[in-house]
């Protein structure tokens, strides 16, 4: 049976994480809305740093199942980046350096948890000029629900 003191102490950190989650997420979603309005590579960075923020709320309070969610969203989210025909050639660049670095944070998060990653990075040796990139994941395939 909880004591009166562990129970205060479990609702204080779960206080704690609600708090920092919320602000994490609330950076997240502010760097999410900057890329999507004005894609440069500041924004993709930001971008990213409100990712790891997030991550560090996640691995700080005990959450690898969620720490793997925002890794598997976050590496679907440099995909559509590094797809989009609609920005400068360093932005586009940007984007593919960092779809391999979220795919390599999402295949840490599952090896975590014991889970065989549902993708692995893009083979660069299939790609040839005027032919489309082939990667070896689809978010149509594999969907991560978004909260």
């Amino acid at each position: 049976m909880e004591t009166p003191a562990q129970r205060a102490q479990r609702i204080l950190k779960n206080d704690a994480f609600v708090k920092a989650c919320d602000h994490a997420n609330t950076a997240l979603y502010c760097a999410s809305s900057g890329l999507n309005s004005n894609p440069t590579i500041e924004s993709l960075n930001s971008l990213i740093n409100a990712a790891e923020q997030l991550s560090a709320v996640f691995s700080t309070h005990d959450k690898p199942v969620e720490n793997m969610q925002l890794w598997i969203r976050m590496a679907h989210r440099m995909e559509l980046e590094a797809a989009r025909t609609d920005v400068s050639p360093e932005v586009h660049t940007a984007a593919s350096n960092i779809l391999s670095f979220t795919h390599q944070k999402a295949n840490s998060a599952c090896d975590a948890l014991g889970i065989i990653a549902p993708f692995v990075k893009p083979l660069k040796n299939q790609h040839k000029p005027g032919m489309q990139r082939h990667y070896n994941f689809s978010a149509k395939h594999h969907p991560v629900r978004e909260n």
